[in-house]
């Protein structure tokens, strides 16, 4: 298994199957993915961006339980054993 992160810093070359931030701070696509598999779940619409767009609309949009849910999300994407939220 790869590491969940990886800093392209100087010379080192960044990763295919990362996403990148400007910081030089990649993260693994697939985690990336289960994140959003997730968020989409949550949405009324399917859209992903909803679930942020309506950030502290009742405890399921709560910024701790959106955190909780990504959290959950990447350790399931980690270790399949984890339990899902």
């Amino acid at each position: 298994m790869t590491e969940p992160l990886h800093r392209a810093e100087d010379d080192t070359p960044l990763r295919d199957g990362y996403e990148y931030g400007a910081n030089g701070v990649g993260v693994r696509a697939d985690l990336v993915q289960a994140v959003i598999n997730v968020w989409t779940s949550i949405s009324p619409t399917g859209d992903p961006a909803a679930t942020l767009r309506s950030v502290g609309n009742g405890r399921i949009n709560s910024v701790d339980n959106l955190a909780r849910l990504a959290a959950v999300a990447v350790a399931s994407a980690i270790d399949p054993h984890a339990s899902r939220s």
